[in-house]
């Protein structure tokens, strides 16, 4: 079986969303460790990955 994968959209246009949408998206992989995030943004990738420890795409 394929593992799970969460794809989200994310704006980039202001980094406070972008923190608060990381934040979230690393409780979702916290509640769900199975789950892949595939996280589609304009954001540099070294800001979500202070936020989402876990892997991602």
């Amino acid at each position: 079986m394929a593992q799970p994968m969460i794809y989200l959209a994310e704006t980039g246009h202001v980094f406070g969303y972008t923190v608060r949408l990381s934040s979230l998206d690393a409780a979702i992989q916290t509640l769900n460790p199975s789950f892949l995030l595939m996280v589609v943004t304009t954001v540099p990738r070294y800001l979500l990955k202070s936020y989402i420890t876990k892997d991602f795409i």
